[in-house]
């Protein structure tokens, strides 16, 4: 999953095995659950068929562990003009007890900056992330005009639960932000949508 030498790319050019660990979207855990029901139909005719009828539920849920989280310096600690080195791990990396995982996912006093000459000794991926939980939803209703042309009504809600799914923590020691989540994914969304089939 490395991009590019200086990017995401291995910091040590003279040894790639420091740069082995899990891949940036490796997931321990990944478990998705899909389905469709189309509702029962009414013996019913005219306008009551019409607005009763044709009527179907659809439903995604994903549920993912964490993504992996490596720990850099933020600087050229390595004097290599590559500016990728890993961070020295000093302490537990554990979080203290009682702390807000928002503010400290992981413990931020446990990381320095890689010494002076050095690629730094905390490798790839040592962390994880925060898990994401989704459901979307959505029910269709179909208006048949002939065998050939329908139209679709569709209302569609995506993080129906609305839940706060957190992306990763700032991981670079230089960062004022270092250790904090400071972004998630997106909130409920709704949209509605009329599809023609022809």
């Amino acid at each position: 999953s490395s991009a590019a030498e200086g990017n995401a790319g291995p910091p040590n050019p003279f040894n790639f095995r420091s740069a082995r660990g899990p891949a940036d979207f490796d997931q321990a855990a990944r478990f998705n659950l899909s389905g469709v029901y189309a509702l029962p139909k009414f013996n019913l005719h005219g306008p009551a068929a019409v607005l009763l009828n044709d009527w179907s539920l659809n439903m995604i849920m994903t549920i993912d562990s964490g993504m992996p989280i490596t720990v850099v310096s933020g600087t050229d600690r390595s004097l290599s003009g590559i500016g990728n080195d890993y961070a020295d791990v000093v302490g537990n990396p554990a979080r203290p007890s009682g702390a807000n995982p928002i503010f400290q996912w992981f413990n931020p006093a446990a990381f320095a900056p890689a010494a002076l000459g050095t690629f730094g000794n905390a490798g790839r991926g040592i962390l994880r992330g925060p898990g994401y939980f989704d459901v979307d939803a959505s029910i269709f209703k179909e208006f048949r005009f002939t065998e050939r042309w329908h139209l679709q009504f569709r209302a569609e809600s995506f993080n129906l639960e609305n839940r706060s799914n957190f992306q990763n923590p700032t991981s670079s020691v230089s960062s004022g932000t270092f250790g904090r989540i400071t972004a998630a994914y997106d909130p409920r969304v709704l949209q509605f949508a009329l599809k023609l089939f022809f």
